[in-house]
């Protein structure tokens, strides 16, 4: 299990902690997301778990151990870097089997190994090739490989799809939650990416500004956001001085009572903007709800009903 203790890190000249006084535990083969904007501290301490920088105070414990004297080389963590830090001079294979290699595995063991995980992240065709003729996307999968072929006791994630397009990062994405449930190891992942987070994480931690924000099982978070800033940075847009209104605390039943400002088609769904008692909302339809309302347009009036036993209170930010 790995924990963090009250952790802090400033760097010299900066006006304020680049982590602060953050508290969080790992459990089990569990992937925690570290979420947050850019700058907010995600990747310190993603560091300061691998061990390539030290905090000002508190405490990385894995099982209890203190961490602070043990070095990145012997804390038995693997991390994929956000430009995945490949060894330019070797091909993929021995770059999968790098770790391996430098571990004194047996023979047969390492072979083993590297060939699960060149099978398992589809490089076998790949293997005599230089990385640096390889795609961004393939970069990534070998950078996955040999992270995992070390036999990690835990598996640190920083950023590792962001330079990758849309396309192909959910692809990957859904390639990495297979592999993470068939390796069975804990995974802390940073991202900045709120689809990326919700569809990894098994919980997320939110990080503002150096600070845990809140710590919670994905769905939890989603649907109780805990703050006003959270709300908004997770992407609802329904929220009020009284709280966030959830998509099914709207009904379209009764009197006319809201005008259609915007209408925007998306795939098989129709997003409206209306206005309700000077209140402005977005409402996600789909083409049965809409047809059902007589496919109402622009400058419509529709029924928009607000269950208030729906609304989730929020506290100022």
């Amino acid at each position: 299990m790995l924990e963090l203790q009250g952790v802090c890190r400033h760097y010299p000249g900066a006006a304020q902690l680049a982590v602060n006084q953050i508290s969080l535990q790992l459990q089990g083969t569990e992937t925690l997301v570290l979420l947050g904007p850019s700058g907010c501290g995600k990747s310190t301490l993603l560091k300061l778990v691998a061990g390539l920088e030290r905090p000002d105070q508190g405490r990385v414990c894995w099982q209890g151990q203190d961490l602070a004297e043990v070095p990145a080389e012997q804390r038995q963590f693997a991390m994929v870097f956000q430009d995945y830090a490949l060894f330019p001079h070797l091909s993929v294979v021995n770059n999968v089997a790098f770790a391996p290699t430098v571990q004194k595995t047996d023979a047969r063991q390492r072979t083993e190994r590297v060939d699960h995980w060149m099978q398992r992240l589809q490089l076998e065709a790949l293997a005599g090739r230089p990385v640096w003729t390889l795609s961004g996307g393939q970069q990534q999968r070998v950078a996955v490989a040999r992270a995992l072929a070390a036999a990690p006791r835990l598996l640190l994630l920083d950023e590792p799809f962001s330079n990758l397009d849309e396309s192909l990062r959910g692809e990957l994405q859904a390639m990495l939650r297979e592999v993470l449930c068939e390796a069975a190891i804990p995974c802390l992942l940073v991202t900045h990416d709120q689809r990326e987070a919700f569809q990894l994480g098994d919980r997320i931690a939110l990080i503002r500004q150096g600070r845990l924000i809140h710590c919670a099982p994905a769905h939890q978070l989603y649907h109780q956001p805990g703050s006003r800033w959270a709300a908004r940075f997770l992407g609802h847009r329904n929220l009020d001085a009284d709280g966030l209104w959830p998509e099914h605390a709207f009904s379209f039943n009764g009197p006319a009572n809201a005008c259609i400002r915007q209408l925007q088609r998306l795939g098989g769904q129709i997003e409206l903007q209306v206005e309700e008692s000077g209140q402005h909302w977005v409402l996600l339809l789909s083409q049965r709800e809409w047809h059902q309302l007589g496919c109402p347009g622009v400058g419509d009036s529709m029924p928009c009903h607000r269950d208030l036993a729906l609304r989730v209170p929020l506290p100022e930010d």
